[in-house]
C-alpha cells in the first residue's frame, strides 16, 4: 500500500492505493501514520482504523476460529476480554446477541460451516502464507 497527501475541505488526508493494483482503497485524515505494510501507528483511534472503511457495526469470531489459536495468543485474548467486562457494563441484561451467516449475493441466510464448535476439539488449519510470515 502506497500513500500519497492531498487537501480537501481544510484537512489534510493521505490516500491508500493498493501497490499492485493502484487502485484507490479509501484516505485517512493526515492524523494516521499509514506505513507501507498498511500497519496504523500513533492513532487515537485503533478500532475504528480496523474497521476501516466499513459500515460494520459488530466484530463477529466464530468461537472455532479463536481456539485455533495458540494457546499464549488465547490466554492474551481472554485477558482483554476479562479487562473489557471489568470496565464497561455492555453486556445487555436479560438478552443475547446472536449471530446469522447471510449470503453478500442473495441476501439470504446460510448454513454456518463454523458454527459446532465441537465442544473445543474443533481446529482450523492456518493460512499456509501466515505460517511463513511468522516463520521468519
Amino acid at each position: 500500500m502506497n500513500q500519497a497527501q492531498y487537501k480537501a475541505k481544510g484537512q489534510d488526508y493521505y490516500i491508500l492505493v493498493d501497490q499492485d493494483t493502484h487502485e484507490i482503497l479509501g484516505r485517512r485524515p493526515m492524523k494516521f501514520n499509514v506505513t507501507l505494510l498498511g500497519e496504523m501507528t500513533d492513532t487515537a483511534e485503533p478500532i475504528h482504523d480496523w474497521f476501516e472503511l466499513t459500515y460494520a457495526q459488530y466484530l463477529t469470531i466464530p468461537r472455532t476460529v479463536l481456539q485455533s489459536m495458540p494457546v499464549t495468543w488465547q490466554e492474551r485474548f481472554v485477558k482483554l476480554l476479562e479487562e473489557l467486562d471489568e470496565l464497561i457494563d455492555w453486556r445487555p441484561e436479560g438478552a443475547t446477541y446472536w449471530c446469522l451467516l447471510r449470503d453478500d449475493e442473495t441476501g439470504r441466510y446460510i448454513n454456518d460451516p463454523l458454527a459446532d464448535y465441537e465442544r473445543g476439539r474443533r481446529q482450523l488449519a492456518y493460512k499456509h502464507d501466515a505460517i511463513l510470515k511468522r516463520s521468519r
